[in-house]
């Protein structure tokens, strides 16, 4: 692999592969001065949805996938309080943990190949949790569970 985004396709190639039934379906690397964005609501806020400016007719649908941000996110702190000192005794020692997860965020978009018209779109959010640093099956369920979510209502969903 020469650099990230080589590993995410072969990575997304892969998943699609393992999650989908009989579906023909190539991925490919598209330059950002060939996407545009239109604005659309999700959940009562607006996202960029992308798509792409050309499309192959040999194709029936694609899949367009844009915005991706992974990163680390400590999000919920959780304490307890009670128990029993190290001494023996009885105590109130406060105990907090916070969740870790290695996640991946971004847009996305179908549309027939045929027509261009918009066939339905969404955002994702896909988390790993960690506990001390970020391993390359983090990474790699990151990528799983966002092709599980993308996937998610379609037909061709396992």
């Amino acid at each position: 692999m020469n650099n990230f985004s080589d590993w995410y396709k072969a990575q997304l190639e892969t998943n699609l592969g393992s999650q989908t039934n009989g579906v023909l379906y190539s991925v490919e690397k598209v330059s950002m001065d060939k996407v545009k964005f239109e604005a659309a609501a999700v959940n009562g806020v607006n996202i960029k949805v992308p798509k792409v400016e050309e499309m192959d007719g040999q194709a029936d649908v694609y899949l367009v996938v844009n915005d991706i941000w992974i990163g680390r996110v400590e999000s919920e702190t959780t304490c307890t309080t009670g128990g029993f000192n190290a001494g023996g005794g009885l105590g109130m020692g406060t105990t907090c943990t916070q969740d870790k997860d290695f996640t991946g965020k971004g847009n996305y978009a179908y549309y027939d190949a045929k027509t261009g018209k918009r066939l339905g779109y969404g955002d994702f959010e896909a988390k790993s949790g960690y506990t001390f640093a970020v391993s390359l099956s983090d990474w790699q369920k990151v990528v799983q569970k966002t092709v599980s979510s993308v996937l998610d209502n379609t037909p061709i969903k396992k």
